[in-house]
């Protein structure tokens, strides 16, 4: 029976580390942000953080942004916009490894109270009212571009399964959302850092506050990128 369980330490001292977790929630409640889950939900740790050296020995690849929930969170949690914005693209994976895998996200376009343009992702989430009815053969994800205001706090999607259940949250300034579909959440490890357009989201949100501005959002689409409007 020692044996057994020696065997059974060696075997888990193997998997990733997601211990040593911490509340990222005062990062939304520091400057007004919402929170994307319920309160007290928004834990992470150092292996899943923004351009990890951990996760980068855990798994030879970059991260783009932060892993938020592990241990908190399940499967078909409402995920919440942190601000008013727009959603700009939505993609539902709909074949591939759904149980273990699952890429689904939403892309939303926030402002910061100075003006500054920005594209939030919410990784791992299945946006609403779409589904993978109508997909050609050979296609792996649907997507959508249509343009939907949101308000803070309002649900725009739910957790799909991604390892230890999490949501993926990344923000992006510069970059198209052709961009962010070919490539959200991970980067080469040989590229030495995330691409330019990338923002460690605890330092940017730390750092900004949301447009106070009321009323909904509208948007329009200039050149490859999403412009904001809040009234």
């Amino acid at each position: 029976m020692l044996y057994l369980y020696i065997i059974f330490f060696v075997l888990l001292s193997c998997i990733p580390s997601i211990a040593n977790t911490y509340d990222a929630g005062p990062i939304f409640d520091e400057n007004s942000w919402g929170q994307p889950f319920l309160s007290g939900n928004s834990n992470t740790s150092s292996c899943c953080n923004y351009d990890s050296s951990t996760y980068i020995q855990n798994w030879g690849i970059g991260h783009t942004g932060i892993d938020l929930g592990m241990n908190k969170v399940s499967i078909g949690d409402s995920v919440k916009a942190i601000s008013n914005g727009i959603i700009v693209g939505r993609r539902l994976q709909c074949t591939g490894s759904l149980r273990k895998a699952n890429a689904s996200l939403v892309l939303v376009k926030h402002k910061t109270s100075s003006g500054v343009e920005f594209i939030a992702i919410y990784g791992h989430t299945a946006p609403l009212d779409l589904s993978c009815s109508g997909l050609a053969r050979g296609q792996k994800y649907k997507e959508d571009r249509t343009e939907i205001a949101v308000q803070q706090g309002q649900e725009i999607g739910t957790l799909v399964k991604y390892g230890v259940p999490h949501m993926h949250f990344g923000i992006a300034v510069g970059a198209s959302v052709d961009t962010l579909f070919s490539g959200w959440g991970r980067y080469s490890s040989k590229a030495g850092s995330p691409p330019d357009y990338f923002r460690n989201p605890e330092d940017f949100l730390l750092a900004n506050s949301p447009s106070q501005a009321s009323g909904e959002c509208t948007g329009e689409y200039v050149n490859g990128f999403w412009h904001v409007y809040c009234p």
